[in-house]
């Protein structure tokens, strides 16, 4: 990933954070934050066995406009790893595994009750020196009623269509939140 893209996710990420400060009234909170730790399993890739699993951190705003649906957006940044085999493409050039992935992703939550959620996010994923559509439909559960910590399953597809192949890539993901705000 380039330098520029982190800078840009990081300046992103800093706009957000720069409105989430609670007033001394007792009102309730506009925006929710939790860091994210993840671990993934690739489930369909033209690499697969070069990017088998990995892990993860990010970070996640989510806007209280309602009590059922809510805003959300995510950052986050995978390490894959895996055996090293050697991939061609039928003109003999090499096809490189994933190593490194991060993605920037927004959409909206469904919560029925205070304890469990779904939702669905959409962004562009950032991997291999490009920018790729993902979608990432996820459900979810929180331990307590207060929503501190959060335990969430996903299946992350990233449209990878390009010249070597028209093959996405799509994995697992089961993570764990912390609320920091």
């Amino acid at each position: 990933m380039k330098t520029s893209n982190c800078i840009r996710i990081a300046w992103i990420v800093g706009l957000f954070l720069s409105g989430t400060g609670e007033s001394f009234a007792q009102t309730a909170r506009v925006l929710s934050g939790y860091a994210r730790f993840h671990q993934h399993t690739t489930l369909y890739d033209r690499t697969i066995k070069n990017n088998e699993r990995g892990v993860g951190v990010g970070f996640e705003l989510l806007w209280n406009v309602s009590p059922h649906l809510k805003p959300k957006i995510e950052a986050n940044s995978m390490i894959f790893a895996g055996k090293k085999v050697l991939y061609l493409n039928p003109r003999g050039e090499i096809i490189d595994g994933k190593e490194f992935v991060s993605n920037l992703l927004i959409g909206g939550v469904y919560q029925p009750n205070k304890i469990l959620y779904a939702g669905v996010l959409a962004g562009p994923s950032f991997l291999l020196a490009k920018r790729y559509l993902t979608i990432k439909p996820s459900v979810g559960v929180f331990f307590t009623q207060k929503q501190k910590v959060y335990l969430q399953m996903a299946l992350t597809n990233v449209y990878q269509r390009d010249a070597i192949s028209n093959q996405n890539f799509g994995y697992l993901n089961v993570e764990m939140g912390i609320q920091l705000f």
